[in-house]
């Protein structure tokens, strides 16, 4: 556990990093956060602007305390207390039946909508993030803290592209479940029965009634 918390270190800081740069790298991509901020808060244009700098001011800040031991803990809590944010206000857009893009870490694109696997994502990174703050300060053995700072780079890498990574793994599932269900509607048997010894029918797919004999 002494490399926990600079494993989580570099997982957080990598993502804030490149969240906070992909949503300052270009003024449409600014905007494009801002418009996702303001359908989050029911239109409120006035308030939109404010509120994506300030997500945007904190996910540097964040990056910036985590880089130094000194005040890596301070920034374990703002990650926490900003991925905490992150999941009330996904939780609330959803329940509103806000259709806005994610765009937390820069990852998703417009064709990804907020889900509640926003949420679970976010929430597992809290958890992460509060455990590292009471773990252990990593020890002076380099070669272990090149593992765990190579094991945040990947975890952060999940992070960031998890979208997709969701979708390869639960789209082919989506995809057997859908065709199973669609198999049962195309062949449905038809069991009445006009007299005894009539034909028995059954419904194809294309609508039409097959007859075939009674046992």
């Amino acid at each position: 556990m002494e490399y926990f918390a600079f494993g989580c270190r570099c997982l957080l800081g990598l993502m804030f990093v490149v969240s906070a740069a992909g949503k300052i790298g270009s003024r449409a991509a600014f905007q494009e956060f801002r418009t996702t901020v303001e359908l989050m808060l029911g239109g409120r244009r006035g308030a939109a602007g404010p509120a994506a700098a300030a997500v945007v001011a904190c996910e540097a800040t964040v990056s910036v305390l985590l880089a130094s031991p000194a005040t890596a803990r301070a920034g374990l809590a703002l990650a926490a207390v900003l991925l905490a944010t992150f999941c009330v206000a996904i939780a609330i857009a959803l329940r509103r039946g806000v259709n806005a893009p994610c765009r937390c870490f820069g990852g998703s694109s417009p064709s990804q909508p907020l889900r509640a696997r926003h949420i679970a994502r976010n929430l597992a990174l809290t958890v992460l993030a509060i455990g590292a703050i009471f773990a252990d300060p990593a020890g002076p053995d380099t070669a272990g803290m090149v593992v765990a700072a190579a094991a945040g780079a990947v975890g952060a890498f999940l992070a960031i592209r998890y979208d997709d990574f969701a979708d390869l793994f639960l789209a082919p599932a989506r995809t057997a479940s859908t065709s199973r269900t669609e198999g049962k509607r195309h062949a449905v048997p038809d069991r009445r029965t006009d007299s005894p010894g009539s034909a028995l029918h059954v419904r194809t797919g294309s609508g039409a009634r097959r007859d075939s004999p009674a046992a």
